[in-house]
């Protein structure tokens, strides 16, 4: 049993199973048993030992934070949507009168607010603490003039 020999072993087997698209785990997997196989550890121990480390809580975490990114993203679109709906309303709310010109001031808004969120789409600086200001100031405004505003009669 030659060290350089099980060396080759293992980062052929790795490097030939990805290169036929195998995926990353099973080819780590795959070659690290041939290895241990060529090297004479028992079937009984290579067993265990897999088994062993595949029961730690970080890999088991892991798909739930995966979960948890996917359910944050749907809820957060789901989020910028209402806003949407909710600052269309506000502007069919808001009537256009010669003396009051709040429709006006929503319509530019709404606007200011969709404008914002096309440039973080496609910038992806959502994140930015000034990008976020202008954005939840501007929908907080549409939702006040549509909504917690008193009409006038």
């Amino acid at each position: 049993m030659n060290p350089n020999i099980a060396i080759a072993i293992l980062l052929i087997t790795f490097v030939l199973l990805i290169m036929i698209k195998c995926p990353i785990t099973f080819s780590m997997i795959i070659s690290t048993a041939f290895t241990m196989l060529y090297i004479q550890v028992p079937v009984m121990t290579l067993v265990q030992q897999m088994s062993k480390q595949l029961n730690s809580f970080s890999l088991l975490a892991i798909p739930f934070f995966i979960l948890m990114g996917y359910l944050g993203l749907a809820f957060f679109i789901l989020l910028l949507f209402g806003l949407v709906l909710w600052s269309l309303r506000s502007i069919g709310r808001t009537g256009y009168t010669k003396g009051d010109r709040t429709r006006v001031l929503a319509v530019s808004m709404f606007a200011g607010m969709c404008g914002v969120l096309v440039h973080c789409y496609f910038e992806n600086i959502f994140e930015v603490p000034y990008m976020m200001a202008y954005f939840w100031s501007m929908a907080a405004a549409a939702m006040y003039l549509g909504y917690f505003r008193k009409r006038k009669t």
